[in-house]
């Protein structure tokens, strides 16, 4: 994915390529506490290659943590919770 910067110059959303599995979701955020939920899905959960971009963070669960998935609901700094299918730009689906 790629996302234009006030430059208008285009650049790479992701440091890290993120590989969706079975196991991935993605929670939204207040803008500015990336950070601090990052940190708590992965003290929390044990969130495994986690990646954030504003107001959103992407992860893995461990297989450990699959087994109680109510645990996600009890997250402090998230503000909703999605499961990942797929991660693409919309333009390549020929959607849009």
């Amino acid at each position: 994915m790629e996302d234009a910067d006030n430059s208008g110059t285009t650049r790479a959303i992701f440091q890290h390529k993120f590989e969706p599995r079975g196991d991935c979701f993605f929670v939204t955020v207040g803008r500015g506490l990336e950070h601090e939920a990052a940190k708590e899905i992965q003290e929390r959960l044990g969130g495994e290659q986690i990646e954030s971009i504003a107001g959103k963070i992407f992860f893995a669960l461990p297989p450990s943590a699959l087994s109680n998935l109510q645990s996600l609901k009890k997250l402090k700094s998230v503000e909703r919770v999605f499961v990942l299918i797929l991660l693409t730009d919309p333009e390549k689906l020929g959607i849009f």
